[in-house]
Order: C-alpha cells, then sequence, then structure tokens
C-alpha cells in the first residue's frame, strides 16, 4: 500500500468541536436546570431534561441559542513576506502588513486572490518594521520600526512623506488622535508629534519598562507597560497608573502589557502569562479576568459585536463572550505566535511569525 499525503491546510482545523461541545453541554445543562427550578415552582411542564442520548427531534428545543458556535471559512492565504509577519492596518479597502522583512506591504480585501491581492510596497526602513497605525482623515499611514524611526506614508500614492526620530530605541507602538500622533517605544518614553509639521510637541515620562502597547479613548490616552498609565491627551498630565499584578502562580517571568482594547466602556489588557485583565474606566479597578491554563500570552486584540479576539504566543486566537463573559471557542492554524490580528467586514485576518496572513469568514 502506497501512503499518500493529503495536504491540509492549518486552518482547517479551526474549531476543537469536543472542547467547544463540553463548554456548551455545561452551559445549557445550568440555564436548563435553573429555568426547570422556576417553571416547577410555577407550576408548569418542565422542559426536556439534557441528555447527550435524547432524541435527535430534542436537538434544536436543547440547544436553543447556546448552540449558535461561531463557524469559520478560509478565504485566502497572502504570503509574499519573507519574515515575521508583525502588524497589519486596514483602510478602506486596503490591507497593510508590517514585517521583520523591514518592508510594508499593500493588500486588496476586495479581491482575496493569494496570487494578485498585492497591489503594492513602502520600502525604507532599515530594520524590522514593528507597527502601524492609520490617520483615515488624513490619508496617511504610520510605520515604527526597530530602526528607532516613524515613517509617514501617503496611502493613495503609496509614497513616502516624512521620517520622525526621537527615540533611542525601537519604536514598539502608535496611536493618532486629531493631529497628535503618539509612539511609545523600548526606551520607556512617548513622544508626541504633531502630524502636520511633523515635530516633536511632548514627551511623557512615567514608566519603568518597555511602553509596549498605546490605545486612546476619549482624549485619554492608555499606556501599557508593567503598569498601565493613564495621560489627558490635550495637558499630557498623568491621570492614574492602574497596577496589573506583577507575577502570575508559577509563570517566572515579570508581566509586560502586551495589548489593549476598549470595548462598552472597559479597557481590556492583553499579558505575557496568558491573563486577559478587564478595567472600569471610571474607576481604574479590575472587575474581571480571562485566564487561560497555558500561560500563552496574549499578543494581540480585536473586536467584533460583543466577542473578543486574541493572538496568543502559541499559535491560537482565543474568542470571549464579553457579555457572559466565557470562552467561546479557539481558532487553529498558525503553527507559531499570533502577532497580529484585524476585523474587517466579517473577515477576521491574522499575521503571525509563520511569515503569511490568514483571512477568515466570521
Amino acid at each position: 500500500m502506497v501512503d499518500i499525503a493529503i495536504p491540509i491546510r492549518p486552518m482547517k482545523k479551526i474549531v476543537e468541536e469536543r472542547y467547544e461541545f463540553c463548554i456548551w453541554m455545561a452551559l445549557i445543562a445550568k440555564d436548563r436546570a435553573i429555568k426547570n427550578i422556576e417553571k416547577k415552582k410555577r407550576g408548569e411542564k418542565t422542559q426536556v431534561n439534557l441528555d447527550i442520548f435524547t432524541m435527535p427531534k430534542h436537538t434544536k428545543s436543547m440547544f436553543g441559542e447556546y448552540f449558535k458556535t461561531p463557524k469559520y471559512t478560509d478565504l485566502a492565504y497572502f504570503g509574499g513576506h519573507t519574515e515575521n509577519v508583525s502588524c497589519l492596518a486596514v483602510l478602506k479597502n486596503k490591507l497593510y502588513s508590517g514585517s521583520w522583512d523591514k518592508t510594508i506591504k499593500i493588500w486588496d480585501m476586495k479581491t482575496y486572490k493569494e496570487e494578485g491581492s498585492l497591489i503594492g510596497h513602502m520600502i525604507g526602513h532599515t530594520d524590522n518594521v514593528i507597527c502601524l497605525c492609520v490617520q483615515a482623515d488624513e490619508n496617511k499611514l504610520y510605520s515604527g520600526s526597530i530602526d528607532r524611526t516613524i515613517r509617514v506614508w501617503d496611502t493613495k500614492t503609496h509614497e513616502h512623506i516624512a521620517t520622525l526620530v526621537r527615540h533611542t530605541c525601537r519604536v514598539s507602538c502608535l496611536a493618532v488622535l486629531k493631529n497628535k500622533l503618539f509612539s511609545g517605544s523600548y526606551d520607556e518614553s512617548i513622544c508626541v508629534w504633531n502630524t502636520t509639521t511633523y515635530e516633536q510637541i511632548a514627551v511623557l515620562r512615567g514608566h519603568t519598562s518597555i511602553v509596549d502597547c498605546l490605545i486612546i479613548h476619549e482624549n485619554k490616552l492608555y499606556s501599557g507597560s508593567k503598569n498601565i498609565h493613564v495621560w489627558d491627551t490635550e495637558t499630557y498630565e498623568d491621570i492614574a497608573t492602574l497596577f496589573p499584578p506583577s507575577h502570575v502562580d508559577k509563570y517566572p517571568i515579570t508581566l509586560i502589557v502586551k495589548c489593549f482594547a476598549i470595548h462598552d466602556g472597559k479597557l481590556y489588557s492583553g499579558h505575557n502569562g496568558g491573563t486577559i485583565r478587564i478595567w472600569n474606566l471610571k474607576t481604574y479597578t479590575q472587575i474581571h479576568l480571562f485566564s487561560l491554563h497555558s500561560y500563552s500570552s496574549a499578543m494581540c486584540f480585536a473586536f467584533h459585536e460583543n466577542r473578543l479576539y486574541s493572538g496568543h504566543h502559541d499559535g491560537n486566537i482565543h474568542i470571549w463572550d464579553t457579555k457572559t463573559p466565557n470562552h467561546i471557542a479557539k481558532v487553529s492554524g498558525h503553527t507559531t505566535l499570533v502577532s497580529c490580528i484585524v476585523i474587517h467586514e466579517n473577515k477576521l485576518v491574522s499575521g503571525g511569525f509563520h511569515k503569511t496572513i490568514n483571512v477568515l469568514k466570521i
């Protein structure tokens, strides 16, 4: 007998169905039991008992809304980079990807053709491209690099406009608000730039370690390092400091905030060590914690409706329900670290350290 190797795309093994099924069965059983108790008290007929061997005709009535598990469909794989894909940004129907190969590539998000979606390049950085940020109203793309510079690009012509130089270590994160660009760096500082003149107008200091992520919400800048600092974007005052634990049990490395997301008045912070912390933006207190037993670091976030998508160091993307809050599913496919994810028109786009970009319908 001759063994025939059948190539299977990684993203075909997306939802771990047995794990998913166990989660939903537990939730359904709990909900069904509560409803039956309430109905019994009212003298009403109780619902069908939850039994894995129940008749098929009862499946729909038993599972109801709980079994609306997200399903994923492969759309495309973009494979133009020669090194790790470190960052993604979307503007209109263009996807921008930054890589350790020192380039930024531009992809057409309408076609999803593996061979024909690459529509341009931005070349100029002399070291790994680490972060990207778009300014839609000005048609500008900002890129930060290990070469310690920020480059400004025209998103229509793809031409280089300016280079901003001030940081003494890699530029790790970017955020823009009106005519101000904020850049975080491994030199522990945050620089503020005028996006018209490209002049530096302020430097924010307060962190005692690398600044790895930034996010802006309602004229406040949140910066992630060992701690989370909150800054006034007008006065540059350090308003508050949020103190996540410095260590997680059995995880020997000091925790660093790796990524941010804001949704429904809450700040989500992803950390190495496999934790995602949820903060109240009014009181600056932690109100919930998502935790993974694998200690796999949360590297990037994206929101779609009431679901949080988190990319992790182990190559998985986890999906969380922000209302319950519960873990919904795990998307596998990347063979190593997931460094960046964005969502565009019901499509999940992810990049990582396997040099390709995956596009899934969600």
